[in-house]
């Protein structure tokens, strides 16, 4: 009896710091033959997600394509509706140990 009310003890403390212990956000990287890309997946960090979704490669290249999946405006009277919102980047860099310019 003794040994089940510790385990029960145990239990209810494990439940009780893995619901109230923080959770964070991974760096994804994505990279091309050339280019690697790494960013922040969470939103509260990394707003552009909620606008753009998550990027993704393109097969074998170093470009970037952005698919918003819920993304939507309505314009009404004759008004344009617009939005904005950045997506940010921690990290860009070369794979080859290159210098990348603009």
């Amino acid at each position: 009896m003794h040994r089940s009310r510790r385990l029960r003890l145990a239990l209810a403390t494990a439940v009780l710091f893995s619901t109230t212990s923080p959770t964070y956000a991974a760096t994804v990287s994505l990279c091309g033959p050339m280019v690697c890309y790494e960013y922040d997946d969470d939103v509260g960090n990394n707003p552009g997600l909620t606008a753009f979704g998550s990027p993704s490669l393109l097969a074998g290249s170093d470009v970037l394509e952005f698919t918003p999946t819920s993304f939507g405006l309505i314009s009404t009277g004759g008004t344009t509706e617009s939005t904005t919102a950045t997506f940010q980047f921690s990290k860009v860099y070369a794979t080859n140990g290159g210098e990348i310019t603009s």
